[in-house]
């Protein structure tokens, strides 16, 4: 008879071999059992469903079974692990979540055989998702031609996808006119519409899990009618705004509201940007009748002595080619691994005294006079956009031509 040794689950075994089912089960005493004569039971089918933040699995009963091991995914060791041992008798398991939240889970049937535990091999998995919240914000609904109107909206971080409704009229029924997927896409201009009909519009988002979909609450209803003019405010002196995610988050919410703003901005901006791309830009655009503003710092804050020899060496020449310069104080900052706000108000502290021949606009004192919000630290929410763009586009205006 042949005897061999080998090592099963971090034990050490010496003799003859037998067929063993060796199921190491996280949170749960690890068995094994004979699998000689003994069947395993058949593999459940699991399926998930959510309403509102109750997340419901069930599964049909399988023949034989003893009960369930339900495995829960670990994003962070990028494996499954078990959750909970489930009485045979039951074929559903339910669970409150939060919000903006995701679970994916398998499923297994054991029998019992001589004291040990005989599995099944995993169900599928089912992924479950919480609705996504808040609700979005039209920032824009308006701005249109006789015939189309242009939506923008605030992102959900957590969104896959959007909805727009409209109803036409006071009394009209809301109807679903447009479903937008992803989360990069966040406005949309509606076409074919008449002239002098008010329009209503609505928005919600979503989320996708394994066999159905959840919505977030919908956002407050606007209302625009389709006109002939534009609406916008000409400004006299046409600006050029340069800056960094900060600024394109002000492009993306307001690009469509004035005329005369050329936006010079890109995320992770900083002075090696400027220097180079932006410097280029500025120089193409200015043409005696563009005032030029700036609003960096935020992204290397730590540099502040080389942006100010950076201003007094540009500025001169900046204002040769017939633009004023308006250097916009780095905003407030709430958290952030890279910069502090101790930073950021010293760096304003010295564009303010030791940048010459521009005008300072302090940002920053009047966003912490008049109230901002993050949405994570450093980015503003859709008021506090809205807030620094009236700052900014309330001294353009006052530009002569």
């Amino acid at each position: 008879m042949k005897f061999t040794k080998r090592i099963l689950s971090g034990l050490v075994f010496t003799g003859m071999i037998l067929c063993l089912l060796v199921l190491p089960v996280q949170g749960a005493q690890t068995s094994t059992a004979p699998i000689v004569g003994v069947s395993a039971p058949k593999k459940p089918a699991l399926k998930g469903k959510v309403s509102g933040t109750k997340l419901t699995l069930s599964w049909n009963k399988v023949s034989g079974a003893k009960g369930y091991y339900l495995y829960l995914y670990n994003k962070s060791q990028n494996t499954f692990r078990y959750y909970k041992n489930i009485s045979g008798t039951k074929t559903s398991f339910s669970f409150t979540g939060k919000n903006n939240s995701t679970w994916k889970f398998r499923l297994k049937a054991y029998k019992v055989s001589n004291g040990t535990k005989v599995f099944s091999a995993a169900s599928s998995t089912v992924t479950l998702k919480t609705p996504p919240s808040p609700a979005v914000t039209i920032t824009t609904a308006g701005h249109s031609t006789s015939t189309k109107i242009l939506l923008r909206w605030s992102k959900n971080p957590y969104a896959e996808g959007y909805q727009i409704y409209r109803a036409d009229g006071a009394k009209g029924a809301f109807k679903q006119i447009k479903t937008l997927s992803g989360n990069t896409t966040l406005s949309y201009t509606d076409s074919g519409l008449k002239t002098g009909v008010t329009y209503y519009y609505k928005i919600r988002c979503y989320r996708k899990y394994t066999g159905g979909t959840v919505y977030s609450a919908y956002s407050s209803t606007k209302a625009i009618s389709p006109s002939n003019t534009s609406g916008k405010t000409v400004l006299k002196r046409p600006i050029l705004l340069v800056g960094d995610s900060r600024t394109v988050f002000l492009k993306h919410y307001f690009e469509n509201d004035d005329a005369g703003i050329t936006w010079i901005c890109k995320s992770g901006a900083g002075l090696s940007w400027l220097t180079s791309t932006a410097e280029k830009e500025i120089a193409a655009r200015l043409n005696g009748k563009t005032d030029l503003y700036i609003w960096l710092g935020a992204n290397d804050a730590g540099y502040m002595d080389r942006y100010v020899a950076y201003y007094n060496k540009m500025i001169p020449e900046w204002k040769k080619q017939g633009a004023n310069v308006y250097i916009i104080a780095v905003g407030p900052i709430e958290s952030d691994p890279y910069v502090s706000d101790a930073t950021v108000k010293k760096m304003n502290v010295m564009l303010k005294n030791d940048v010459q021949g521009a005008t300072f606009m302090s940002l920053y004192y009047y966003m912490q006079n008049n109230g901002f919000k993050t949405i994570d630290g450093i980015h503003y929410d859709y008021a506090t956009c809205k807030l620094v763009y009236d700052y900014i586009m309330k001294q353009a205006k006052k530009a002569k031509a």
